[in-house]
């Protein structure tokens, strides 16, 4: 017997994917504006929220205000629905703000898929003061209705009930564009008789700090400190000692490592493959490791208190002259410490094309190993103004990237950036924690991999000589045979010696 399959369907900042890792145990990221999640995820439903033992397909869509295809999120969500429906829909909409989230539950139940509204955050709404009729409002929709909070687990077990047992309700509204002011105006004078919300202390609150955080000059100023604070920590000093900390332990690892493989007297081959080429292998995988688990931190922390949309926000008109939206700012911003999470970032971007021009224009931004690069150059062009240099280093770059984006950018303007910011919050080092985790996690199982055989490759190389013999010496090695054959190539470059060469 086949699973069934529920899907949950929300827009942004619904707490949509929190309701998913509470029903399948799964740790899928949240994130504060849409395309965090831009393909599907799945997942089975934890036994204890079942009402009997067999399985239960869940479905994680992509964060949508609308079915209608006006970014990539938008489509996927409408192409899952059409092509393979499942047997009920679960629309997770924000108690405190409920409007644009029924616009969305209008547009499933024209499809004809069996559909549950999940009130979520009704702890949110009751510590406000609000209340919301949802039997009234189930009335209304033809369709069940159930105040859920996702955080605390609670009415899950009832939610999962009535998504099992639901059936499709008739369609208010045909599924086409033409009805969306027929659609609001519903919304509207439904909410008025079943809706009252609170006194939005919070939003007050909110409100209050974007006064700085969103003003005409002193955000500006905030977002560059922010952004500075999180790039010293992370790679100045204390990400540094960090980093020079656990480099060192590794080495002495790799050291101890070595002494024992010669103390049982195992063969050359197989010491010179663990240490020389297995474990420093993993070592220069490993090297980035404190450097990013402070990068992936402290940004989780400053998107999980609800400013990192704002810095979207900020950003999207400036990018756009690039041909990138404000989506784009995070993952640029990270390459000026690391190239490699950088492109790792640029997953949250809702469309292949900002993807593409985002990866490539990241190799642009000078990160911290450019940096040392520029730094000893400046030395060279300039004596005593090294500072100088290196700012001219960085401002050439950049103005390169632009040169680069302008070139590569399609008539296509990106879609707009349509979001909802988020209240101000408190971030949790759980919810930091999970993040980090998972980013990790992703860098590991991407980067690891190709670091890992690269220097595997790269010691027989420099073990074996072309004809599979043992290498005397670096200059009989395979390695060395190589960089000799194609010195001539970048002999122009400055390269002047097959060991030069084969360091590039």
């Amino acid at each position: 017997m086949n699973a069934k399959t529920i899907a949950l369907c929300g827009a942004p900042n619904c707490g949509k994917t929190t309701l998913f890792n509470l029903l399948t145990g799964e740790m899928q990221r949240t994130g504060n504006w849409a395309g965090v999640t831009v393909d599907c995820a799945a997942g089975y439903v934890q036994k204890k929220f079942l009402p009997d033992d067999a399985p239960l397909r869940l479905l994680d869509l992509p964060g949508t205000c609308s079915l209608h295809p006006y970014s990539a999120e938008e489509a996927v969500v409408l192409r899952a629905l059409q092509k393979s429906p499942p047997d009920a829909l679960i629309c997770v909409i924000n108690a405190c703000s409920p409007a644009q989230g029924l616009y969305l539950a209008l547009q499933v139940q024209a499809m004809g898929i069996p559909l549950v509204l999940a009130v979520n955050m009704s702890d949110a709404l009751a510590a406000q003061g609000g209340h919301m009729d949802v039997q009234l409002l189930s009335r209304h929709l033809h369709a069940p209705v159930l105040l859920i909070s996702a955080r605390s687990g609670q009415n899950i077990q009832p939610l999962i009930h009535a998504a099992l047992h639901c059936a499709p309700s008739p369609a208010l509204f045909p599924p086409d564009a033409a009805q969306a002011v027929a659609r609001y105006q519903w919304i509207d004078n439904v909410l008025s008789r079943c809706f009252r919300p609170g006194n939005a202390n919070q939003s007050s609150l909110s409100q209050r700090i974007d006064h700085l955080a969103l003003h005409r000059f002193f955000s500006w100023p905030i977002l560059i400190f922010l952004l500075a604070f999180i790039f010293y920590v992370t790679f100045g000093a204390p990400g540094q000692m960090l980093a020079n900390g656990f480099s060192q332990l590794l080495h002495d690892l790799i050291a101890q490592a070595d002494t024992l493989l010669l103390q049982a007297h195992a063969p050359a081959l197989l010491r010179s493959l663990l240490t020389e080429g297995a474990f420093r292998g993993v070592a220069a995988a490993l090297t980035f490791l404190p450097t990013l688990l402070i990068l992936f931190l402290l940004t989780a922390l400053l998107e999980d208190s609800g400013y990192m949309a704002r810095a979207a926000f900020m950003l999207d008109a400036p990018l756009r002259k690039l041909g990138l939206s404000g989506r784009s700012f995070f993952p640029l911003m990270t390459g000026f410490g690391c190239t490699v999470p950088a492109i790792l970032s640029t997953r949250m971007l809702p469309d292949n094309r900002s993807r593409a021009l985002t990866i490539r224009l990241a190799c642009y931004i000078p990160c911290g190993a450019k940096a040392l690069v520029f730094l000893y150059l400046a030395g060279l062009a300039f004596p005593g103004k090294s500072g100088l240099g290196v700012l001219f280093a960085y401002l050439l770059s950049l103005s390169v990237m632009v040169l680069v984006a302008q070139t590569l950018q399609s008539t296509h303007a990106p879609a707009p950036l349509i979001m909802e910011l988020p209240h101000y919050h408190l971030p949790t080092l759980r919810g930091a924690w999970r993040v980090m985790r998972e980013k990790t996690k992703d860098f590991l199982s991407r980067a690891f991999t190709v670091v890992f055989f690269t220097s595997l490759i790269i010691w027989f190389m420099q073990y074996f000589t072309i004809a599979f013999t043992p290498a005397a010496s670096l200059e009989s090695s395979m390695l060395y045979a190589f960089s000799k054959l194609l010195l001539p190539v970048f002999k122009p470059l400055g390269f002047a010696s097959p060991p030069l060469l084969a360091a590039l």
